[in-house]
């Protein structure tokens, strides 16, 4: 009898142990997601910033918020807008990137027309 209770306590232990190392295995696929998002999230700003500064170097007018790059990482775009914002410009349609939202591009990142980092998201 005592043996049974043992083997059916056994039996349990190994349940829950096996439980919690899937449920780790998920949480840690969870926080890495399969976007990638910390490590291109490095590369899009610094692409973002990059880009930003070349086209500021060829004359390029920056004013207007356009969208610098559709895809400057995978899965980011690169936008520039004003700091603090300005609504008639920055909230405008034909300013910002197509992609964003669209083709598994969920992220952005915004620069300034001085190319400065506002934010990445």
């Amino acid at each position: 009898m005592k043996l049974k209770r043992n083997a059916k306590i056994s039996m349990f232990v190994f349940i829950i142990v096996a439980v919690l190392i899937v449920l780790a295995g998920f949480l840690n696929l969870f926080l890495n997601s399969s976007d990638g998002y910390k490590k291109n999230e490095k590369i899009a700003i610094e692409n973002c910033i990059t880009l930003c500064n070349l086209e500021v170097s060829k004359g390029t007018l920056l004013n207007d918020g356009p969208c610098l790059s559709e895809e400057i990482a995978p899965g980011w775009v690169c936008d520039v807008a004003h700091s603090p914002r300005i609504d008639l410009i920055d909230n405008n349609p034909n300013n910002r990137c197509e992609n964003y939202g669209k083709k598994g591009t969920k992220h952005y990142v915004e620069v300034t027309e001085k190319c400065k980092l506002i934010k990445a998201k």
